[in-house]
Parts: C-alpha cells; structure tokens; sequence
C-alpha cells in the first residue's frame, strides 16, 4: 500500500486533531451559504469540503463520521439539481445533518484516544465528599482501565488499605485533612508490601496552606479544579505503572574507579548506566546509548566538562537532556561558571549514595514532564535535521482543512534520493546518514521560512511549499535539483553521487484529502523515476467524463486509483432493530467526482476485472477492514464488517495466505469479517468455492451470498457452502408478502441470516423487512 502504516496513523492524528474545525466550517458556512450569500461557487466548494470529509473518514476508519457526511452529501446532491438557493425548509434539513455531524464528532473527541485496551485492571481509591465535586470523573477512570472504589471517609479507606494496597489514590482538596492523618499508616502499609502507592490532590482553590498539606502528605501530582478528566486518567495510568522503563545514565569519568562507584549506586537503584572513561567518545555513547541523564566529571584529559556540555548540546537530540557534573570542584563561582555552559546541577564529591539517587532520579523526572509538554510533532529527525513526518503531516492537514484551503497556491514535493539504497549497501549506514544530513541542510538553505521539509522514510523527503502560483513550484523542484546535482559531497570514496527525483502534487488539483496529495505527490516522483531519475514531474489529475464509456477515461482513473491502493469507501449500517445499537456496518465501493457524483461498486469492479485488478481491488478492501476492525478492537467498540469480495481472485492460493498473514501479524482470530461472494459465481464452481470458503472459515471468516434469488441453485450452493448469511437480490424483493415469507423459512431452516441490499431509490418492502435479520439504514 502506498501509505506506510506509521504514515497512516499520523495523517489521521491529523485528521482527528483538526475535526472540530472541520465540522466548524461546515456549520458555519450552511448558515452563511443559504442566509446570507448564496452562489454557484460557493455551494460548489462547500460540496467540495463535505465530499472531503466522508472520503478522509472513510480512509481513516470513522464510520459514524463517514456515514452523516454520506448523508449530507447526498442531500446536496439532491439540490445541486436545482443550483437555487436553498429553501427555509431546505436549510433546516441541511442543519439537522450538520448538527448530526457535530454530535458525532463531539463523540470522537469525548473517546479518549490514547487509551489502548487495558489487559489488566488497576485498583484506585478515591477519597472525596458525599457531594461530589467532579462529576464524570468515575467514569473516566474506569474507561481508562481503573477498578474504582470511592470513600467518602478515611476511616473507611484506612481499613481497605490494610487489607491490600491500592495501585494508586485519588483525594478531594476539602478531604486531604483526613489523609494526612492516615500517611503513617500508609507509609507503614508499603514499606511491609514492598510497593509504592502514587497520592493524586485535586484542590478546589490555590490555598498556599492546602499545597504544604499536600506535600506534607507526600501528594505524587497536584491540580487545581477544574481538571481535564481524560488528561488525569492518562497521568494517573503512568503514575500507577509499576513496571517503569528503567532509567538510563551515561556516566563520563576518567577515573575508572569513581565510574564504577557511581555506577553501581546507580544501578543499585533500578537504573541502566554506561560508563565510558575517554571523553571523547561521548558522541558515539550518546547515539549508541541515548541516555536519560549525563553524569559527567569536570575535569578529565582532551576534553573538560565545559567542553562537552557544549558540543553535547549542539546536537538536536540532547538539547534538554540533563547534564549533572560531579567533581571535587569546592569553588562556588567555578562551579556555578560550568553550570552556565548548559549543565543542570552540580554535586560536589564526596557525594552520598541517597544524594546521588535523589538528584538524578528528580532531574530525570522533570525532564521528563517538560518533555511531555513540548509538542513532540515537533521533532527533528536526527539523521536528516528535518522535521519528522509526524509534524509535516499535521502542517499539511492544517493547511488543506483550514478556512482558507480553497485559495491555497502552491503544493507538496516527495522528493526520492536516487542511488542512496547503493550508497548504502556499498559504504553502510553510517556514510549513508552523513550524506542524508548534508542533503537535509542544503535543501533547508533553500526552501522559504514558511515552507516544511521533512524525512519521509529512508530514502525520500518531503516539502510543503505554498507559493503564489504554480510555476513557483516547478522552479523550487528545479533549484533543489540543480543544486544537489552541483554539491559536492564530501561522504563517499566509491563515487556514487545522488541526484533528485521529484514528484509534485499540486494544491489546485482539487483532490479530497492530505492522504491523497501525498499519494499524487508519490505518483509523479514514480514517474520520474522511471525516467531515469534527476527528473521532476507533475501530477496530473485524469480529466473525468460522464460516463464508463467515455474514451475510457473514468476507467482509467479507477485503474490508476486500484494500482496505487487509492479506492474510496463508505460504511453502510446494518440494523438488527430500529432501536438497537448499530455494529454491523458493509463497505461499500464508491468515487465520488464534481463531474459524476457516483460510480457504481459494479461498475469499479467490473473496470477491476477488465484490468485484471480485482486482486488489487480485494486487497485494498481488505486492508482496509482490518485496518478498521483493529482499530474498533483497540478502542473497546468491535463491529462486524461485510465486505463484499471476487470469488475469482479470492480462491488463488496466494491470496488467501497473504490474508493469513495479515490476519496473523495483527493477531486477529474470529475477526467479525464476513466476506461475500457472489452466488452464482459460488455455484459454477462448487469444489474450488467449498475449499476457499473453508480456508477462509480457518481464519474465522464468515461467508455471505450475494446476489441471492429465489432460484434452486441459490438454495443448493446455500445447502452446500453452508453460509452464514445471505444477501437477497433486488429482483427477489418484488415478490409477494406470501412469497417472501416462504422463502425466509426455506432460509432460516438453512441457519443463514436474511440481510437486505440498500436501495439508492425507492424503499424496501415492508414484508422483507419484517422477515430479515438486517437492514441497511442511514442515521438520522
């Protein structure tokens, strides 16, 4: 698939992170389209963000988000007909879509995403008044993985904690009185069990008084209502983590002995250490060791503390990694002098083993949390100097979901290093990161202040650019290339030098997401290379017309949208009851254009089959169920997806082992996956269907037949296959109420369930929705 798994998952962190503002526009501009300033255009753009949406859902797995954007969508497209501006009732219905797109996104950002499924429960007590004072609270850390019990007595609680230590303590300001009373009892409580309870304070006020309380009653964290209740659940879970990653601390001594005696201390207290005695190795230590802490002499031969300290800190990735000196150094101005160089304490020797522990175990701590507190998308790729893919992405989704995305000029570089996979197996690792860091600063001499560069993957770069107009564009690729083309790098003895392959997608080519420029960006630099490389190239977006049969040009962009793994989906629900809770969904093939506002799954697979795509086809469906009901899973809410698939590709040997080992590098087992085939292909080939439907059941895949009519050879492949469910043909929704009743006994006599097919016009008869297990349905 074109998009890396990690690259997937930042873009919809990206997704996700501007939703609301998304939703916003949206809301904002219905309002402002119909009441105020009303025009072709500009419902054409406002078409244009919602077609945006339900694809960048659908890619990224938000199924209630994809369905209410399918729904406005289509409501738009009803009124596009009209090109009218909008009546009062008109408008109405389109806010009630809008506030069910809101509602819905309200609920993602509600979910807590940073919670994975927690194998284990860990016990909390919360100490609070029989008011309580945060409301929600409870409930969040129980989402988080928490057993919660509450007290509103500390009394109470004393007699739970000498039965058995909590994992951790959560105490209301107005109780924190009644918990300092109980803190020897505590302390004697953990130094019996060998364990360390974390006591979390969240105050009503700023009292100074209730603070020294707090740390009189050795309080692990300390907030001031009103507290983010997912943020506290998430600190509390690191809090209540017994098994924390050891801390790592590069000791630098030339004294060999004084090493190993601060070593030991250390690693006597949990800690991992690497002593090196030449301090001039520190830069290999660093990235070999990569170190929570440096603890490092002041005086040693060929190169002092002072020294150090300088160059340590011109490396991006220790800028605010503590350094603490320990030396004989009694003099306070020379040691308050080596601290200026950018060191964080300083202990004098003879040092104390509790001194040391404490001093490095506290700086380490604090580091931590500021760390924490600066965004990591910013971070630099330590190779390259650029910035790390997580930040482009979130810069370019900013770009294209902002209020102004309409009027973007400009657009994104994929830039392919050529030769740089020979440099590397010809001279290693090491030349070949030498070279990508030289590469790295020439190309941010020459891009503007405002533009983002980036390292894609091993041997490509990105650029976002945003210019006045396109041919800017063109001459940026052009000078990146010349330039590097004229460097001369001073890494190699082979030889071999790089040169550029640039593709670029443009902002002005109306696409419907970050994903899919970076998919057109990675398209022409493809072409490029084929080329011969050192070339820069354009995409170019497949002019559409009306029709499959138009000088073939709409197959062409379901060819060239199959071979780069770039189909669009959307998730049609599956009820069981018209009240019940919703988790069957079908995907359901769809491109949606300005030119032609659907083509039909029927269509896309027939131009698949024509190609001899359909194995294509079925990957990326496939992929993109697994990548979805994994993500259900992780999140607690698992759905069974049906996912319609070719019988003809499905039944190659090939095909089904790479479905295995998807299914096992995920360890996914009885999946919720239930895979339909067509019934009449089934039938006219009984002895290969029986063996891929049974190589699919193996995996825990349920089978559903398509198409399926009144016919006796539908119920004989039934029979035979033994199908879990099946899904009625359109002809066989004309038959009578009598008709249909029959044949739904016939079916459940067979134990398959009845799923009806979804009408884009007209209704379903009200007999086959009486008789059937499911029914498609759009919310609202």
């Amino acid at each position: 698939m074109p998009i890396e798994n990690d690259a997937r998952q930042e873009l919809k962190e990206a997704f996700l992170k501007h939703l609301p503002r998304r939703v916003k526009y949206l809301e904002d501009g219905w309002t402002r389209l119909c009441k105020l300033s009303w025009s072709s255009h500009d419902f054409d753009s406002y078409l244009k963000r919602v077609h945006e949406l339900a694809g960048s859902s659908g890619r990224f797995g938000q199924i209630g988000i994809n369905q209410c954007s399918i729904q406005l969508e289509r409501f738009l497209n009803t009124l596009d007909e009209a090109r009218s501006q909008p009546s009062d009732f008109q408008y109405q219905a389109g806010m009630n879509l809008v506030a069910q797109l809101r509602e819905e996104a309200n609920r993602i950002e509600a979910v807590d995403q940073t919670f994975p499924t927690r194998s284990e429960k860990r016990r909390l007590f919360y100490l609070r008044p029989v008011d309580n004072p945060h409301p929600g609270l409870e409930s969040e850390l129980k989402n988080a993985g928490f057993n919660v019990l509450t007290f509103m007595d500390a009394d109470d609680m004393e007699g739970e904690v000498q039965k058995r230590l909590p994992d951790g303590i959560i105490v209301d300001g107005d109780m924190l009185p009644q918990m300092y009373s109980m803190t020897p009892l505590l302390k004697s409580a953990q130094d019996r069990q060998h364990a360390k309870v974390p006591v979390v304070c969240i105050a009503g006020n700023r009292s100074l008084e209730l603070r020294l309380m707090a740390i009189r009653t050795n309080v692990a964290a300390y907030y001031v209502a009103p507290v983010d209740s997912r943020t506290l659940a998430q600190e509390l879970w690191e809090l209540t983590n017994r098994e924390q990653m050891q801390y790592r601390v590069l000791v630098i001594e030339d004294d060999i002995s004084q090493a190993q005696f601060a070593s030991a201390i250390l690693q006597k207290a949990g800690m991992k250490t690497l002593s090196i005695t030449q301090p001039l190795q520190v830069l290999d230590a660093l990235g070999r060791f990569k170190p929570d802490l440096i603890l490092m002499d002041l005086y040693m031969p060929d190169a002092n503390g002072n020294e150090l300290t300088t160059v340590i800190r011109e490396h991006p990735d220790f800028v605010v990694t503590p350094i603490v000196f320990l030396s004989g150094e009694k003099n306070r101005e020379k040691q308050l002098d080596a601290l200026s160089y950018g060191a964080d304490d300083f202990l004098s020797k003879p040092v104390s083993p509790t001194q040391l522990i404490s001093t490095v175990s506290n700086r380490i701590k604090r580091s931590q949390v500021l760390q924490k507190r600066t965004s990591l998308s910013t971070s630099r790729d330590p190779v390259s100097g650029l910035y790390n893919p997580g930040y482009f992405f979130e810069q370019l989704d900013d770009l294209m979901s902002g209020d102004q995305a309409d009027l973007l000029h400009g657009g994104m570089l994929h830039i392919h290093i050529d030769r740089l996979e020979k440099i590397r197996q010809a001279e290693g690792e090491e030349v070949a990161s030498r070279l990508l860091a030289e590469l790295g600063t020439l190309i941010a001499q020459q891009i503007e202040v405002q533009d983002v560069a980036c390292r894609l993957n091993d041997n490509s770069l990105g650029v976002i650019a945003s210019r006045p107009d396109d041919d800017n564009i063109l001459q940026l690729a052009e000078k990146l290339r010349s330039k590097v083309e004229q460097y001369l790098f001073a890494h190699s003895a082979s030889g071999l030098t790089p040169t550029l392959s640039i593709g670029i997608g443009l902002f002005t080519n109306q696409r419907d997401e970050a994903s899919t420029l970076l998919l057109e960006a990675a398209r022409a630099c493809k072409d490029a290379q084929q080329l011969g490389g050192n070339q820069s190239c354009v995409y170019s977006p497949v002019v559409l017309s009306s029709s499959l049969a138009a000088g073939g040009q709409m197959a062409a962009l379901i060819i060239e949208s199959l071979t780069h793994g770039d189909i669009r989906t959307f998730f049609q629900p599956l009820i069981e009851s018209p009240d019940g809770e919703i988790t069957h969904f079908e995907i359901v093939l769809n491109i949606m254009t300005p030119e032609v506002s659907e083509v039909s799954a029927q269509d896309i697979r027939e131009v698949a089959r024509q190609a001899e795509k359909l194995s294509l086809l079925d990957r990326c469906l496939l992929e993109q169920s697994l990548n979805i009901m994994e993500q259900q899973r992780t999140s607690g809410e698992p759905v069974t997806l049906f996912v319609e698939l070719s019988f003809e590709s499905m039944k190659q040997p090939k095909q089904i082992v790479w479905l295995r080992d998807q299914l096992r590098s995920r360890q996914m087992v009885g999946t919720g996956l239930v895979a339909g085939f067509n019934t009449q292909e089934l039938g006219a080939s009984p002895t290969e269907a029986k063996a891929t439907v049974n190589a699919l059941r193996q995996m825990g895949i349920e089978i559903s037949l398509t198409g399926f009519s009144a016919s006796k050879n539908a119920f004989q492949v039934l029979h035979y296959l033994k199908a879990e469910h099946i899904r009625l043909a359109a002809e066989t929704l004309k038959v009578e109420s009598s008709s249909a009743r029959k044949l739904a006994t016939l079916i459940k006599k067979l134990h398959a369930r009845i799923v009806l097919p979804y009408m884009e016009t007209g209704t379903l008869p009200p007999h086959w929705i009486a008789e059937a297990d499911l029914v498609p349905s759009m919310p609202g």
